[in-house]
Order: C-alpha cells, then structure tokens, then sequence
C-alpha cells in the first residue's frame, strides 16, 4: 500500500495512546532498537510493559531488544521531532545498555555536540572498543570542533584510529 494509507492505519492505532506516550515512542524510534531500561527512561516507570506491551509494530529481536516495524517507526519519525532534552536524558541509559554508538547517534542528532563530545570523554577506553570502530570514527569527525580543548578526546580518537588500523588518517 501507499504511505498515505500505511500512515492512516497506523495513525489510527495510536489515537488510544496519549499524546506524552506516543511522543515517547517517537523518541525510542529515533533510536532504531532499545531495551525496556531505555523505554522505560523515555515514558517513565514500567512504559516498556504497560504502553509498549500495547503498542502497534512492536518487535522484540533475536537479542532481546525491542524495535518498531518500519511503517510505525517512519510515522512516528516523520510526525515527531527528536527532543533534545531525551536524547540527552536517554544517553547515559543506553550507555549503561552498552549501546555506545546509539547514545552518540541520538544527541548528534539532536543538535548536542556538546553533549557527545562529554559522553565520550566519561567512556572508557575498552567499553569504547567494544563499539563498531568505524561508528566511532564518523561521531569523532562530527565533534571535531569540540575536540580542540579536550585533550581527552583527541587520545581516544587516536586510539580508534588504531583500532582501525588508520593511524595515518588522522594527519587528513
């Protein structure tokens, strides 16, 4: 069907929802796939089980973590901005899920470089090579002005170029 249509359907499933819990689900779309710790951050206490235990396309995968089917997750995309005030609250959340590059994806997305550039001088080292190298690379060339004062961060960058095996990458 059209994405009209797709929209119409799923528009109509989230009219028992209110407004507060299904702009908490539009954060958690942001995030592609979360736990019920994170869901639970977005919409307050027991909101994986009591409102995503309802919610139209929730999906939970072979890991264990919940996700939207697409045509929920774009509407909830398209009809709902990226709050910069959840992503900065979500972040520590997913961090202590090991979801590092999600954290940092989100209040990049937010507009927060500020706040990237903190989460990942406050990570540690080895949590840090547990992330998708590459992923890592693309935030530190997004907080590259932010890097200028913070000695910290430039190591760390240092180190996932290692990680990398691109060390002469970072004369470019």
């Amino acid at each position: 069907g059209s994405a009209a249509f797709r929209d119409r359907i799923v528009r109509r499933h989230l009219t028992s929802f209110s407004a507060d819990d299904v702009r908490a689900m539009a954060q958690l779309a942001y995030l592609g796939t979360f736990d019920a710790a994170t869901a639970d951050a977005a919409g307050g206490p027991d909101f994986a089980e009591l409102v995503l235990g309802r919610a139209p396309g929730v999906l939970r995968t072979a890991t264990g973590t919940l996700r939207f089917i697409r045509p929920v997750r774009q509407y909830l995309l398209d009809h709902h901005p990226l709050d910069t005030a959840a992503a900065e609250a979500l972040a520590p959340t997913l961090v202590g899920s090991g979801e590092v590059a999600t954290a940092l994806k989100a209040v990049v997305r937010a507009g927060l470089q500020d706040a990237a550039a903190d989460l990942l001088d406050e990570t540690d080292g080895p949590t840090l090579d547990s992330v998708v190298q590459r992923d890592l690379l693309a935030s530190f060339r997004v907080l590259e002005p932010q890097m200028a004062d913070r000695p910290g961060l430039r190591l760390k960058l240092a180190r996932v170029l290692h990680n990398l095996g691109d060390v002469g990458a970072a004369a470019d």
